[in-house]
């Protein structure tokens, strides 16, 4: 019997595998640059864990906690909706998102004109237009979203960056005006 199993190479050493890389390029967010890198990959990733990691929670600061504040459109709509958002409702806004998509598909995301109105040793504002293509399964929703984005991204600490504060607003040239808040809206459920 030992003579048959030595011949079968049951106990043979095999080639390794090749390391199971994932889909994320999320880095250590040591610069509001990263930070920006990391958000725009989460969402094109559908990465609901990298998203969040890019907001600033509880577990990083005491003092800053993230906070949103929607376009003024979405805000006369959805106001009862905005009044107390907070890290869980972007995850559950996200996470509906990206389950309502389909699994090969995934959200295009584009800024343009962006630039980084301040940026300071410990903090800093970045300023961009966007244009969000969400390809998902509900009917009733639109799949575009546009407007400009205002983020307050800070240093904590640790020495990492977070998005402290995010304000959305309708582009000028924007007139159907469905901005990132309408879509926060209709995935909050």
């Amino acid at each position: 019997m030992v003579l048959t199993m030595s011949g079968c190479g049951l106990f043979s050493t095999r080639n390794p595998e090749n390391p199971d890389t994932g889909k994320s390029t999320f880095q250590p967010p040591t610069s509001a640059d990263i930070v920006i890198a990391n958000f725009i990959n989460a969402i094109q990733e559908k990465n609901i864990d990298n998203y969040i990691t890019c907001l600033t929670d509880s577990a990083q600061s005491t003092k800053n906690l993230f906070s949103f504040q929607p376009s003024s459109e979405a805000n006369a709509k959805y106001a009862a909706i905005f009044q107390n958002w907070s890290i869980a409702s972007e995850k559950s806004c996200m996470s509906n998102l990206f389950n309502n998509m389909p699994s090969d598909g995934f959200p295009v995301l584009n800024f343009t004109n962006s630039k980084f109105d301040v940026l300071l040793p410990d903090s800093a504002v970045y300023i961009t237009d966007y244009m969000l293509l969400a390809k998902h399964n509900l009917t009733n929703i639109p799949t575009s979203f546009s407007g400009t984005m205002q983020l307050t991204i800070i240093r904590h600490s640790s020495g990492l960056w977070n998005v402290d504060r995010w304000i959305d607003l309708s582009s000028n040239s924007d007139s159907v005006k469905i901005t990132w808040s309408i879509l926060k809206a209709q995935f909050s459920y």
